[in-house]
């Protein structure tokens, strides 16, 4: 039963959060409607579409901003989300709808002069002598890039980074048209006053975290005490604290800052230590240069280490779990293995994990290792170049699917296609637990 509670209080964190986004996002809307009546008007196809117009320009910075707040590595929003992935997931998701309501504002606009002349329709759309109508086309272009490169680029970590940190300078240029243009958000003092205060916290949450590198996360000093390959393609760190040691959770991850030059950035890694030891420990395959810069990765080099964050934890379920991982997404799995040593009370666990590279064969040994020193365990893998993929008629040969705690983690379309098949294979959404860990720190 703590498990159904958990994840019932889980899908309820999502469920607030996403109410709480939206009404701080659409609440100019309502200040709009209340603060000025006539301002909405439904009376001809010229004031109809002015008024979507302006509700979906309220709409759109409105969410735009909230979004930014999303994206600042915030611990509390990791909680009422139950999670950062859950966090970044719905950023994503609210970017690309935020996008199509600032869209859909000037194509309303421009719309709305097509009744009297094609004339007007191809000035508007032209650079005007408007320095403040300017600097709105500007940010909406500006805005229309970022989300191609994201949805349909193929950029490199580097570049992808590059261009999210443009989003605070393409908010800023929005803020300016907004204020300057003559809108109703110029001249409504209450709804100046919200907008303008929005924007302030999305703009400040933006420096925070892009520019001052999360000044007021909670941090951790740590130092590199061993780096070692335990099988190629892998990278071992082993971390001994400075001071206080971190708390955290069986599964959660961590942003650390390497103080050695060329490894500063920050990513985010799954703790694969447990936390009654004395050092930190995170097990990384380098997939781009950064990651692969790990390997030169010197001891005694300082560390800061962002956070705990992440609710992909075994003690949320009940007592008897299957984990289902793929490739590196086992990390989180041998952090919550590990925990079993000091947890007596761990439930039953039938692991199933999904593998292509030799490196993974290590990976599937240590975890094998871990699960197996449990009576109560057991722990079967595929390799997909000789067995084929795993599916959940294949894990239902081996493990009852009735009352059952299914935790995932590997890569995305692992993680849509093993979600939908448990789904159709009768278990609740509320019992499957997903690391979906694609973060864009």
């Amino acid at each position: 039963m703590a498990g159904v509670q958990a994840n019932v209080e889980l899908k309820r964190s999502v469920l607030v959060g996403n109410t709480l986004t939206y009404t701080a996002s659409f609440l100019p809307v309502l200040i709009l409607a209340l603060e000025s009546p006539g301002a909405l008007a439904f009376t001809g196809f010229y004031s109809a579409a002015t008024s979507v117009a302006k509700v979906c320009a309220l709409g759109g910075v409105g969410l735009y901003s909230v979004n930014m707040l999303l994206s600042s590595r915030n611990v509390y929003l990791d909680r009422v989300y139950g999670g950062l992935d859950n966090v970044y997931v719905i950023h994503h998701d609210k970017g690309l709808i935020a996008f199509i309501l600032l869209l859909i504002h000037p194509s309303l606009l421009t719309l709305r002069l097509a009744e009297d002349s094609l004339r007007d329709v191809i000035l508007f759309l032209l650079p005007s002598d408007s320095p403040a109508v300017n600097l709105g086309k500007l940010s909406l272009v500006l805005f229309s890039l970022v989300i191609l490169l994201t949805i349909w680029g193929r950029l490199e970590y580097q570049k992808l980074l590059l261009a999210h940190k443009g989003l605070g300078a393409i908010l800023l240029i929005g803020a300016l048209h907004a204020f300057t243009v003559g809108s109703d958000v110029s001249s409504l003092v209450y709804l100046k006053a919200y907008v303008g205060a929005l924007i302030a916290l999305a703009l400040l949450a933006y420096v925070n975290t892009t520019l001052l590198g999360n000044f007021v996360a909670e941090k951790h000093e740590y130092v590199v005490e061993k780096v070692e390959s335990p099988y190629e393609g892998l990278v071992s760190i082993h971390q001994r604290p400075v001071g206080e040691k971190m708390v955290y959770e069986p599964g959660q991850f961590v942003f650390p800052r390497f103080h050695q030059d060329g490894l500063e950035e920050t990513h985010p890694f799954s703790v694969t230590s447990k936390a009654s030891d004395d050092e930190l420990s995170l097990l990384i395959r380098p997939l781009g240069d950064f990651t692969a810069g790990l390997r030169g990765l010197e001891e005694g080099t300082r560390v800061t280490i962002e956070g705990p964050y992440g609710g992909f934890n075994y003690r949320k379920g009940g007592k008897r779990q299957i984990w289902i991982a793929g490739g590196i997404g086992v990390t989180p799995f041998i952090g919550m293995a590990k925990a079993f040593e000091d947890d007596p009370s761990h439930p039953s666990v039938d692991m199933y994990y999904s593998y292509r590279g030799e490196g993974d064969q290590y990976l599937s040994r240590l975890m094998r290792d871990l699960l197996m020193a449990n009576e109560s365990c057991s722990f079967h893998e595929f390799n997909t170049s000789r067995t084929g993929r795993i599916t959940v008629e294949r894990v239902s040969e081996t493990s009852d699917l009735e009352d059952v705690d299914v935790y995932l983690c590997g890569p995305k379309e692992m993680l849509e296609d093993m979600s939908r098949q448990l789904t159709l294979h009768g278990v609740k959404s509320e019992k499957i637990h997903v690391e979906r860990f694609k973060l864009l720190a």
